[in-house]
């Protein structure tokens, strides 16, 4: 959410300013922004996955341990 946020402020500052020559260098800050939000929502999702379906090996370590 924060990257979005943050890439919304950044096109609505390139569009405030309307000089695509002064603001070239901003521009370049959105593939950062989306490989952020790529890699939190990979990891978002694996903890989402890994809390609601049990481990494969669960079964076995409690047998073993009892």
């Amino acid at each position: 959410m924060a990257a979005g946020v943050g890439a919304a402020v950044l096109a609505g500052l390139i569009w405030y300013v309307g000089d695509p020559a002064r603001t070239a260098e901003l521009q370049g800050f959105f593939p950062p922004l989306a490989g952020f939000t790529v890699i939190n929502t990979v990891v978002f999702v694996w903890g989402c996955v890994e809390a609601v379906l049990p481990s494969r090996g669960t079964a076995d370590t409690e047998s073993v341990a009892r």
